[in-house]
């Protein structure tokens, strides 16, 4: 129901927004701190707000010029209340927020980018497991398991059955470390800032849904492991035969 408008204010018209009137601020400017607060002492020992709620029980006004308002208070001491008010309550806010603690992390952060020793997985390079060898790719394998172990297996890995097989020793699996190896460098080239807030909706859905369907398929590189919760078959399937073909003898 529109509320009846109230009077307006010497020096300006009213605005007419829909059925409500919002009474327009005079055209002079407003007083200065120093005479808006006269006659307040500085040290008054009452909050900001014990003040605002100590004003007449009226609608004060807001921040919102189209809202419906009654006009400011003509008394001066009522006036100055509420500026003050207002400026204790500002500051109460911007202590709030330098004291806002810092957004949680990732459950991956914690297991280092692929390819390097430091602990942020946001970002930067890193070379494909499969061309590391040695200390370095057993390093970079310890890694992804602690990623797989720790984040991916709790969070995206699903009961296992004879159509979702998985296997406890998928390191000894080539195919399973190249698809979960490449699988964690999407995963944290998508949590740089540059991916956007959509980066993990995107990796979920064009990289983690694929992949995670290829590594558990029925005929996959588990396909001889385990098919039911607790079981811990593992079988390495041979690869085809080498390919039959001769380079031709130069002329």
């Amino acid at each position: 129901m529109p509320v009846a408008p109230g009077p307006a204010r010497a020096g300006g018209p009213t605005r007419q927004d829909s059925a409500i009137t919002t009474p327009a601020l005079p055209d002079d400017e407003p007083p200065s701190q120093e005479e808006a607060f006269a006659g307040i002492p500085a040290d008054a020992g009452v909050t900001a707000d014990r003040r605002w709620a100590a004003l007449p029980q009226r609608r004060r006004r807001t921040a919102d010029p189209f809202a419906d308002e009654e006009p400011l208070p003509d008394d001066p001491a009522e006036l100055q209340a509420m500026v003050r008010s207002l400026l204790g309550l500002t500051r109460t806010q911007e202590m709030l927020l330098h004291q806002t603690p810092p957004p949680p992390t990732y459950p991956g952060d914690s297991f280092g980018p692929p390819g390097t020793d430091v602990a942020d997985v946001r970002g930067g390079w890193a070379p494909f497991i499969l061309t590391l060898d040695g200390d370095a790719y057993t390093a970079e394998l310890g890694r992804l398991v602690g990623w797989v172990d720790n984040f991916l297996r709790p969070t995206f890995a699903r009961e296992v059955t004879a159509t979702r097989p998985w296997c406890l020793y998928w390191p000894e699996h080539p195919e399973a470390v190249a698809r979960l190896h490449a699988l964690w460098l999407a995963y944290g080239q998508h949590l740089d800032e540059e991916a956007g807030p959509a980066g993990m909706a995107v990796w979920i859905r064009d990289i983690l849904d694929h992949a995670v369907l290829q590594l558990r398929a029925p005929d996959g590189p588990f396909a001889a492991c385990a098919t039911r919760a607790g079981s811990d078959a593992h079988r390495l399937l041979p690869p085809p035969e080498p390919t039959l073909w001769a380079a031709p003898e130069a002329a």
